[in-house]
């Protein structure tokens, strides 16, 4: 899909998440919010994080400023403590904690590993700021962990926080997660672009503490 396509889709609150690799991409202006990479692991920052938020800024929704939220790459493959990691995210962003959305990035090797350590990322990081984090996944993942057993904690993640759903094929399959309150990363070309399913007000709220 074409830059202009997607800045065009109106009545959609539409977004994208960034990182340092496109610190020097021009970004696309009329985006509603913007998700950028803080942390990965229990040491890494993305440097570029302070400039792609002034970048992103400068291309707010008419007389709308942009919402931002800010996500952790998960790595339980080289450090099995959830709550280290956690603390490396919120130490990171903290002066935005009560005006930004956060999420959880869970793809690459965390899929194998027990969704246990995500639901203590989360549940840590909610308990700290009062604020519940998007977790994000593909769709053909969240599908097999709403198979699992009431209470495990797939079933609790799925029940308790909003979704991040990736999934770039047939727009209906896995329509279950396409609905109010979640979001859903539609495509990667050129950039990874997101639709809310809500009102701009519904998501800024989510930023804030006790606001879902």
């Amino acid at each position: 899909m074409a830059v202009t396509e997607v800045s065009r889709m109106n009545g959609k609150i539409m977004g994208c998440d960034i990182s340092h690799h496109n610190v020097n991409t021009e970004l696309v202006s009329g985006l509603s919010f913007y998700f950028i990479k803080a942390t990965e692991g229990k040491n890494w920052v993305d440097k570029a994080m302070t400039a792609l938020m002034l970048k992103s800024w400068d291309k707010s929704v008419m007389m709308l400023n942009p919402i931002f939220g800010f996500y952790h790459y998960a790595r339980p493959d080289i450090n099995s403590d959830p709550i280290v990691e956690a603390e490396h995210f919120l130490k990171t962003i903290q002066s935005h904690i009560g005006a930004s959305l956060f999420a959880l990035d869970w793809e690459g090797n965390s899929v194998t590993y027990p969704t246990r350590w995500a639901l203590d990322w989360l549940t840590y990081v909610e308990q700290k700021t009062g604020i519940k984090p998007f977790f994000y996944a593909s769709a053909a993942y969240i599908k097999k962990m709403s198979d699992e057993k009431e209470g495990m904690p797939s079933r609790i993640i799925l029940d308790k926080y909003p979704l991040w759903v990736a999934h770039y094929g047939d727009e209906n399959k896995y329509s279950e997660f396409k609905k109010e309150g979640n979001i859903w990363q539609f495509t990667s070309d050129p950039m990874d672009f997101d639709i809310y399913y809500g009102t701009y007000l519904e998501l800024a709220l989510k930023g804030m503490r006790s606001g879902n």
